[in-house]
């Protein structure tokens, strides 16, 4: 099962998705979202509430999240609610800066095949949930679903701005278009 895979099933327009795109805008693997890349940032289109999900495909990468030099400020601003250092940052066509160190993720998960879950879920951190990813293979064909196991604690976080609801949108447009890019290389001069 990979990353890929499980990000998938998390946000789909199938029926046994957690998230529903028609309900949340959604974008794997932004960056200068919310402060820092997340393996799949959702937005509530009603409520503007964010929640990050952070996709582990083994033990060992679930354990290097919390020792990487760049995820310490990520996991303390997690912990705390409050980003340690504010910043000027680029949100869509403008910059925003974070006055009050504002942290805008309200629940945060950790998302894992099932292999895995009894391991990690004894190491899980008081402010995240946890979402177990299982495979099924019927007549040849593979199904995977996706089940929230440890429900995430709401942090203390900002509803998303507008400039963060247009970087997520221009998120998804430029990698639509480099992925574009990419497979009509060889087709002009």
């Amino acid at each position: 099962m990979t990353a890929k895979e499980i990000g998938l099933v998390l946000c789909s327009f199938h029926h046994e998705s957690l998230w529903n795109p028609r309900q949340y805008w959604a974008v794997r693997n932004s960056v200068n979202v919310v402060g820092w890349e997340a393996d799949l940032l959702l937005i509530s289109r009603a409520s503007k509430c964010v929640t990050e999900v952070e996709i582990k495909i083994s033990v060992a990468d679930f354990k290097n999240e919390f020792t990487k030099d760049t995820k310490i400020r990520k996991h303390d601003a997690l912990k705390s609610g409050v980003l340690k250092k504010a910043k000027w940052m680029k949100v869509g066509h403008g910059y925003e800066h974070r006055h009050h160190h504002q942290n805008y993720v309200r629940n945060y998960y950790f998302a894992v095949p099932e292999s895995i879950a009894d391991k990690v879920k004894p190491l899980l951190p008081e402010y995240a949930g946890l979402i177990v990813v299982s495979e099924h293979i019927n007549k040849d064909r593979r199904f995977l679903h996706a089940r929230k196991v440890v429900k995430a604690p709401t942090i203390k976080s900002e509803k998303a701005t507008d400039l963060m609801v247009l970087a997520l949108k221009e998120s998804l447009y430029y990698r639509y278009w480099n992925e574009s890019f990419k497979d009509a290389r060889g087709l002009f001069a």
